[in-house]
């Protein structure tokens, strides 16, 4: 196994904090045959100075500097470095585990699926301290796409698709398709993701959690306000739709999870605008609203799981109700009490 050659790209702006860690983690790995490429995308605090220090120091590192043109284009130009038949991301923030691409590329090689992936440890961090911690795993096994008719919205709901960093790519794929990361303020590498598994047989699991994803300074339900949110999600949602016809996996099985997440996606963005710093005026919030709650689709959602309980039960009825008095009232309420239960967390 040693003879194969994984690049590992990684892609720095402003991580001097966390860079240190994270290089070490790779460079303490069981697997000794990769390069590591770092482009650092014009941070402006110590983290280049660190790459080039350890460059210096392991001659498996490289490093190019580029004034900031973001993470998008900071991958896609990571891409055109690649020389090696596989290779993986890492964030610049994060950690992994000692044996992660030993077993994981070991699974590419014995098993050679078209990529491979393992659970992710979630750290949800308020300040300095760790706020929660999930494990996202599923059970080992090489998973045929086309078999998935009735189970790939399960697998999709483990969330291990969401990240590229807990993944082993074939560069061949990458090149024949001439696929590249679109520059979304959410959700790129999913769509990354999609657009790789829409040419791809199978994928191979590995349950072990072997990278650690660290969500600094998030606090989970306190995120920032975020601009047309709904918008942003449904250029996910409408991928997602069209992956699972192009693989004929629209079954009713799956349409039904696809449903239930959208209207997950609809609670979040009545949230979102009762945001402190959401700066749109009560008119506006309520357009919003009412252009959400009239949709033909978001009204096919509601009805559908109407008798779901909790979250997506409650937006199906408010949708059905269709009052943005009634909906932004109550959401300003759960706001109050979301930061309320931050704030106490905080001060233990």
């Amino acid at each position: 196994m040693e003879q194969a050659k994984l690049s590992i790209l990684m892609p720095v702006y402003n991580a001097e904090q966390y860079l240190k860690s994270t290089i070490q983690s790779i460079r303490n790995q069981t697997f000794t045959n990769w390069e590591l490429i770092i482009i650092n995308d014009g941070s402006n605090d110590k983290s280049g100075l660190l790459c080039d220090e350890f460059s210096k120091i392991d001659t498996r590192i490289k490093v190019i500097h580029q004034h900031n043109q973001g993470v998008a284009i900071t991958r896609n130009k990571l891409l055109e470095y690649v020389e090696n038949p596989y290779f993986c991301f890492v964030d610049a923030d994060d950690e992994i585990d000692s044996k992660i691409y030993e077993i994981l590329l070991g699974h590419m090689l014995e098993k050679n699926p078209d990529v491979v992936m393992c659970g992710i440890i979630e750290k949800n961090y308020l300040g300095d301290r760790v706020y929660s911690t999930v494990e996202r795993t599923y059970e080992s096994k090489l998973l045929c796409i086309e078999h998935m008719r009735n189970s790939f919205m399960d697998f999709f709901n483990t969330l291990l698709l969401n990240s590229t960093c807990n993944k082993i790519y074939k560069k061949k794929i990458v090149d024949d398709y001439n696929l590249r990361f679109c520059d979304l303020e959410t959700g790129e590498d999913l769509l990354f993701n999609l657009d790789y598994l829409l040419h791809s047989q199978n994928i191979y699991v590995e349950e072990k959690c072997l990278y650690l994803y660290l969500r600094r300074n998030m606090g989970s339900i306190t995120r920032s306000y975020v601009e047309d949110l709904y918008e942003k999600g449904l250029i996910v949602h409408k991928a997602l739709l069209n992956f699972l016809e192009k693989k004929e996996l629209a079954s009713e099985a799956n349409y039904q999870i696809i449903e239930y997440n959208h209207l997950l996606s609809v609670f979040s963005t009545f949230l979102n605008l009762t945001h402190k710093q959401c700066k749109l005026n009560i008119s506006d919030r309520k357009k919003i609203i009412k252009s959400i709650i009239i949709d033909d689709y978001v009204k096919e959602c509601a009805n559908k799981q109407r008798k779901q309980k909790g979250l997506v039960g409650l937006t199906a009825q408010l949708i059905k109700i269709g009052s943005t008095t009634t909906i932004l009232t109550l959401f300003k309420i759960l706001a109050i009490t979301r930061d309320l239960k931050t704030s106490i967390k905080q001060s233990i």
